[in-house]
């Protein structure tokens, strides 16, 4: 006899959301990174393998995750994300330069109950911007690259503001 299993609601990709921290006059205020087409995670371990002479098989250990996420957007002037990230392709900025902070808000996880939850779970971390390509489309102006890990993953709540374009983050 089969078991009953209750399936939960998917997970739909909108309801994990990544925003960007951009600094203008020494301040900084964290803005919804829209217009992105992609925005895949992938994880990326260090191995350590080795092979004892008295087992049959190897072991291996996970020493490092080195997360980094590919990325492509369609250029939208304004865009205080877009802008940040297409300067540092066109200028060609290096080191911190092109460091960026990401912050991933998952509206699936709300950190707080009520009625009008604002406050969700949330990770940041640093990330490089790697650049790839630029203006490979014959229509739109697009970015695409990779944004790799500078720094440990830390875990906190953002507070999404009334038009979810930005958030104030509280780390744990």
């Amino acid at each position: 006899m089969a078991e009953n299993t209750t399936i939960n609601d998917l997970v739909l990709r909108h309801k994990k959301v990544a925003f960007m921290a951009i600094t203008k006059n020494d301040t900084p205020t964290i803005y919804r990174m829209v217009g992105f087409t992609s925005l895949s995670n992938s994880r990326n371990p260090t191995e350590h393998t080795r092979k004892y002479v008295d087992e049959e098989n190897e072991r291996t250990d996970i020493t490092a995750i080195n997360t980094s996420i590919g990325f492509g957007f369609d250029l939208f002037s304004g865009d205080p994300v877009h802008e940040h990230v297409a300067e540092i392709f066109d200028d060609e900025l290096t080191g911190a330069k092109a460091v960026v902070d990401i912050y991933v808000v998952d509206f699936t996880k709300p950190a707080a109950t009520g009625e009008n939850v604002t406050t969700f779970e949330c990770a940041h971390r640093n990330f490089t911007v790697v650049p790839s390509s630029d203006g490979d489309d014959a229509n739109v102006y697009t970015y695409s690259g990779d944004f790799r890990s500078n720094g440990k993953r830390e875990k906190g709540t953002a507070t999404v503001t009334g038009d979810a374009k930005t958030i104030t983050y509280m780390k744990n």
